[in-house]
């Protein structure tokens, strides 16, 4: 018998083992167009590289959300947020559809009384100021009533970019993932009241949305209403149910969900519900021009 006849010999691994498996690819969106959309009330100041928007606080007055229309979430208070993943422009607002108040610069040092939060955009490509409203020049007081430009206030702004790849668009850091429509994605970001408010509201607003403006005092002495909405006035990918104002909005779910729960069909809610009521309380966007350089102020960026 041989030496090691009738043993099992030990299995050795092998000499050439199998190379690591290469890493995934990360995923490639798709390109296409951004919609973004300004709902209510902020003051708004023109920067070297794109916009600056701030945020007032108005407490339990108005609600701060952003995201996909209908499935928006809460900002987070005291963030700023930078809109990436797009590619910048060279737009500039209206002047014959916003109110532009001259030689005006931000609030260096905002407290939280008076920000919620900010934001920064590059420069789109396109800007779009809708529903305006009408404003005599007399409805305005204060020592800076000279500095006011315009006769009309857009309470829609809507800012529209290019964009490479739909998965790099981010939006500082709020929990919003796009979701591309026939190659066009809508961001939505509220500053207004969730349900009916009252005729002094606009005013209300409108002030504390100049205290976020450094040396300049204003009051709006007047009631606003809003033009109705003009489907001309869209971009490409913007419905009109879209545009129209939150505390609006929240009525139509409230009929949607009743003609759920009945044995409806919930798209009812926006064909016997009209688009194109005006509003007596709307929020605005008065925009600051001309600030002196060096003269913008820190911590907010942009």
């Amino acid at each position: 018998m041989a030496p090691h006849e009738g043993h099992d010999h030990p299995t050795h691994p092998s000499t050439n083992p199998e190379p690591p498996s290469k890493p995934a690819k990360p995923a490639k969106g798709k390109s296409g167009t951004l919609n973004l959309i300004l709902h209510g009330l902020y003051a708004a100041f023109e920067r070297k590289n794109g916009i600056l928007a701030l945020v007032p606080n108005l407490d339990s007055h108005h609600v701060y959300r952003a995201g996909t229309w209908l499935a928006e979430t809460t900002i987070e208070p005291g963030e700023h947020f930078v809109l990436e993943g797009v590619t910048a422009g060279s737009a500039r607002f209206p002047r014959n559809k916003n109110l532009i108040i001259q030689r005006a610069c931000a609030k260096p040092y905002p407290g939280g009384k008076q920000l919620y939060a900010s934001f920064f955009f590059p420069w789109p490509r396109k800007i779009h100021s809708v529903r305006s409203v009408q404003v005599d020049p007399k409805c305005f007081t204060g020592t800076s009533a000279d500095r006011v430009a315009g006769k009309k206030l857009a309470t829609v702004q809507i800012f529209q970019y290019k964009y490479k790849d739909h998965l790099q668009l981010k939006l500082g850091s709020h929990p919003w993932k796009p979701n591309p429509v026939d190659g066009t994605v809508n961001l939505h970001i509220w500053s207004e009241p969730e349900t009916e408010s009252t005729d002094s509201h606009s005013s209300h607003a409108f002030r504390q949305a100049i205290s976020l403006f450094r040396k300049v005092d204003l009051a709006l002495d007047c009631k606003l209403i809003a033009q109705n909405v003009d489907p001309a006035e869209l971009p490409s990918g913007v419905a009109p149910e879209e545009i129209e104002d939150l505390d609006k909005r929240t009525a139509r779910l409230a009929k949607a969900g009743a003609l759920l729960l009945s044995g409806g069909d919930p798209r009812q809610a926006w064909q016997t519900m009209s688009t194109q009521a005006g509003d007596i309380r709307t929020c605005t966007c008065p925009l600051g021009e001309d600030c002196p350089d060096g003269d913008e102020g820190e911590p907010i960026q942009g």
